[in-house]
């Protein structure tokens, strides 16, 4: 088995949503309840537009995986034929 013929992971992709929301914003929103979170509020976090959802967030991570990779072909997300119940 060559080099070429070798089977593993051979990338990786990531998403992360654009939009953010600073964390001072979310603190003094929730001070009257919570008034230590002010001093955890640093930077930003991401959070997801209204449609975006986990379906979506996983195809931007495997087109991302894809460039990485630097292939052109795409995957085929079927079964495993192995993999199906015997009793079928």
């Amino acid at each position: 088995m060559g080099m070429a013929d070798a089977v593993g992971i051979k990338s990786f992709g990531a998403y992360v949503p654009r939009m953010r929301l600073k964390r001072a914003a979310a603190a003094a929103a929730h001070g009257w309840a919570f008034p230590a979170l002010r001093g955890l509020a640093k930077g930003a976090r991401a959070f997801t537009d209204w449609d975006e959802d986990s379906i979506t967030m996983g195809v931007e991570a495997a087109r991302d995986a894809l460039r990485r990779s630097q292939q052109t072909q795409t995957i085929d997300v079927t079964p495993n034929p192995l993999l199906k119940d015997a009793a079928e």
